[in-house]
């Protein structure tokens, strides 16, 4: 079995507009791979997304636990959230893609509400404790809490990299192979924002459950035709998707 951890690259975002077919279009048995029917954005694909190709190609059965605009954080609370209804056949595989290194997961203690957020939403954010935490994004940005918001932004990458740890550690405890990559630049890259942060030297991942890319290179970003705006193209997609299988057949197939 095939578990798919990640953001909206494994959803196949951008593909709905870039062939003009939303997620309307995409068969019932794909559909019911996405373990969070919200996460099916109007402008997504998720058919056409690595994990459906990946799994087709090793005749794999899968589950995509992906949600657009996550973090790490995010992805550690969804894997464990399905750890405790789901049994995971020992021998499965987890993927998770990086992403941004400024976005973070906040619950609420008291109400057990949950957050997410990133850079560009969260400093638009008015902090207020009175506030829900699900409304924190609707109040405009007030310059008294730009220290708050800062202080939220140079933590979050620590945070994630601990949740990928964590993460790799469930994966041994479980007998389930893990592989973590990136796809554009992101968290595993250089962070000029934090001098002296080192994210590969915070990781305490396997070599086998890395697949990494040099700090400036993405082959599936600099390849013509497979990168749209923000995501990854069709054409991007089955790209990774037969990358991947080169490295699952090298790495996880008993």
């Amino acid at each position: 079995m095939l578990i798919f951890l990640g953001d909206s690259q494994p959803l196949g975002y951008e593909i709905g507009i870039e062939i003009k077919q939303g997620p309307e279009h995409m068969p019932q048995e794909a559909r019911d791979k996405i373990y969070n029917p919200m996460a099916i954005h109007p402008e997504c694909r998720p058919d056409l997304a690595y994990p459906e190709l990946l799994s087709k190609s090793l005749s794999q059965d899968y589950v995509n636990l992906a949600y657009g605009g996550t973090c790490h954080q995010r992805h550690l609370n969804t894997f464990q959230q399905y750890l405790k209804k789901h049994d995971v056949p020992r021998g499965s595989t987890v993927f998770l893609n990086s992403n941004c290194k400024s976005r973070g997961f906040l619950v609420d203690s008291e109400t057990g509400q949950a957050l997410d957020f990133m850079n560009t939403v969260f400093m638009m954010a008015q902090i207020d404790l009175t506030i829900p935490l699900t409304d924190w994004h609707t109040h405009l940005k007030d310059p008294k809490n730009l220290n708050i918001c800062d202080m939220l932004m140079r933590i979050s990458p620590y945070q994630n990299l601990q949740a990928v740890n964590h993460i790799g550690l469930l994966c041994d405890s479980l007998g389930l192979n893990f592989l973590y990559f990136p796809i554009s630049p992101c968290l595993l890259h250089n962070n000029d924002d934090i001098p002296g942060f080192s994210a590969r030297e915070m990781l305490t991942l396997k070599p086998s459950q890395m697949f990494t890319l040099p700090d400036d290179v993405s082959p599936w970003m600099n390849r013509p035709g497979h990168w749209l705006q923000h995501h990854l193209s069709a054409q991007g997609q089955a790209a990774l998707a037969s990358d991947l299988n080169q490295v699952y057949l090298e790495r996880c197939a008993s």
